[in-house]
């Protein structure tokens, strides 16, 4: 995932949510230490940013209410997830 969205103005609700869990690495900022599971919060390219984990950890927590969500937060900028080609 990537993406930067500013913390202070981020819908309360996605700030805190205690069930989900996030691993990111060392190359996010966050006031949990990398490479290891933590509650999630916002981490990003500093520790005031988020990236969009915080709305689609909300949103998966809506319709998996009884399972535990775990998000990997790991990315290259620029890169694509697929090498072939697409066709539309």
């Amino acid at each position: 995932m990537e993406g930067v969205g500013v913390a202070a103005f981020a819908p309360g609700n996605l700030l805190v949510q205690p069930p989900v869990l996030l691993y990111h690495s060392p190359s996010v900022r966050s006031p949990w230490p990398a490479n290891q599971w933590n509650p999630l919060a916002p981490a990003g390219v500093s520790a005031t940013n988020f990236g969009p984990e915080l709305s689609l950890a909300y949103r998966l927590s809506e319709g998996y209410t009884n399972d535990c969500i775990a998000l990997i937060k790991h990315a290259k900028g620029g890169t694509k997830l697929t090498t072939a080609p697409l066709h539309y």
